[in-house]
């Protein structure tokens, strides 16, 4: 139960991604794209996971929530996002964070 709930909150928080992103520069726009591949290989890793009970997938989606986190927070300090936003993108993140270390043990 909690893995199909996991994957639904990754699903939210992507669509909550792409109005965080939406003041970054043009010229930036590949760190636009590769935050939004990491949050999209965060739910292929769950999904795989989902059908193979694979440990791995989800250690490696463990790192992909990290690495989301210190690109939104390098961006904040590029100062294209607000801090609001910053928080309660990190408040997302962290429960996420949490429901995979729930699932994991």
């Amino acid at each position: 139960m909690t893995l199909y709930k996991l994957i639904d909150k990754v699903k939210k928080y992507n669509y909550h991604l792409d109005n965080l992103l939406i003041n970054v520069p043009r010229k930036n726009y590949y760190n636009i794209t590769y935050i939004k591949n990491i949050s999209n290989e965060i739910i292929q890793y769950l999904i795989i996971y989902s059908y193979s009970k694979n440990s791995e997938y989800l250690k490696k989606s463990v790192v992909k929530v990290n690495i989301l986190d210190y690109n939104i927070s390098k961006l904040y300090r590029n100062k294209y996002i607000l801090n609001k936003l910053l928080i309660t993108s990190i408040n997302d993140l962290r429960e996420i964070y949490y429901l995979l270390y729930k699932l994991s043990w």
